[in-house]
């Protein structure tokens, strides 16, 4: 079970058999030092589930990363679900504003398309993106448009 959220997240012995076969791709540490791209790291003060020493980590594998604390701000930037507001909450606004600075300056029709959308597709969309690789989904060369 999640502490936070309470909710039943089982691992199936699946998950650990996958796990064994793919430890390299796993190592996290091993892959942001393979990372070549651009990386934009983001973590809260007051985070009580990760410690900002994995953060520093991060930074310090990745070598094209950018580091920002967001002080005040915990695990979820100030966020929970389901989300019934018309309005972020402030940390995560802020986070929105670093990625969205981040994103215009390496990928620059995203921002364009992401003001687009309403506050919970914005949401959606950062959350997918923490699953997925950027360079998959948008092209890199700055197009002016």
């Amino acid at each position: 079970n999640n502490a936070r959220t309470r909710q039943m997240m089982p691992h199936y012995f699946q998950f650990f058999e996958d796990f064994e076969k793919n430890k390299s791709r796993f190592d996290v540490e091993n892959s942001m030092k393979k990372f070549s791209g651009r990386t934009l790291i983001i973590h809260g003060n007051l985070d009580e589930a990760v410690d900002y020493s994995s953060a520093k980590n991060l930074h310090i594998w990745a070598k094209n990363s950018t580091l920002k604390l967001i002080e005040g701000a915990n695990h979820t930037f100030g966020a929970k679900e389901p989300w019934a507001e018309n309005k972020l909450p402030e940390f995560l606004e802020i986070v929105v504003n670093n990625c969205l600075e981040f994103l215009e300056k390496n990928y620059v029709l995203f921002r364009r398309l992401f003001l687009q959308l309403s506050v919970s597709s914005q949401i959606s969309l950062l959350l997918m993106l923490t699953k997925q690789r950027l360079p998959s989904l948008f092209c890199k060369t700055k197009l002016k448009v």
